[in-house]
């Protein structure tokens, strides 16, 4: 305990103040100007440190980086440029709040028996997304594809299967966008 006093007692010395001050002054400087980063203060401010006690040097370098990153945050809010890659989060725009966001599901499927009528299992399809985008919570439900990636606005006629023992599946896919809760 009386060595964590003594380390504390010796930060608040005139030189070790002195080596804070001008870390700081130095880590504005640096975040501040776009391009330079915290890292790269502390490179350049090294070799200065070279001759210096280790506890002032140390205490130097600390709070050019500390100082750096907080300045970073000027260049960032004033020019709309990050002056360093921790403030670059600071360009984003906002996020829209949760209850204005739209929220989606996609929804895959398959129409079963198909025995080779896609007008038929089309048209089964297309009914079903009719009844989802009909609830409520639904702002609109989009066909993303059909069976065999066909357009869902042609007209599809005839069965290319006839055999009621051989069946297969109809693959299907639905965006479905919801309405934001209000």
């Amino acid at each position: 305990m009386a060595e964590l006093v003594a380390f504390i007692l010796n930060v608040f010395t005139p030189i070790n103040l002195l080596a804070i001050l001008a870390g700081v002054i130095a880590g504005l400087l640096i975040g501040g100007l776009p391009g330079l980063t915290a890292n790269l203060g502390v490179a350049l401010l090294l070799p200065v440190t070279f001759g210096m006690e280790v506890t002032p040097a140390l205490l130097m370098l600390s709070s050019l980086y500390t100082a750096a990153i907080y300045g970073g945050s000027f260049a960032a809010i004033l020019l709309h440029t990050p002056g360093t890659s921790a403030s670059a989060a600071g360009l984003l725009p906002p996020a829209a709040p949760a209850e204005k966001r739209k929220q989606s599901a996609l929804i895959e499927g398959e129409v079963r028996p198909f025995r080779g009528n896609y007008r038929k299992a089309i048209d089964t399809i297309n009914s079903f997304a009719d009844r989802i985008e009909k609830s409520p919570a639904v702002a609109e439900v989009r066909v993303v594809k059909l069976p065999l990636n066909v357009n869902p606005t042609l007209q599809l006629s005839g069965n290319t299967l006839d055999s009621p023992d051989q069946t297969a599946t109809a693959e299907f896919k639905l965006l479905i966008v919801f309405k934001p809760n209000v």
